[in-house]
């Protein structure tokens, strides 16, 4: 696996925080992946720049 460019967590509520990683190259187009959780689902979105 790729080392991380960085991470760290993100605070969304005075309970939740989400935990980022970035890979890849700094000047290429972001991509986002969100994992649902535990009996969660996401779908897939792609979002033209």
């Amino acid at each position: 696996m790729l080392a991380p460019l960085e991470s760290g967590l993100l605070k969304t509520s005075e309970l939740h925080q989400i935990h980022f990683m970035t890979f890849g190259n700094k000047n290429g187009i972001p991509v986002l992946n969100f994992h649902g959780g535990p009996g969660s689902h996401t779908t897939p979105k792609i979002v033209e720049a």
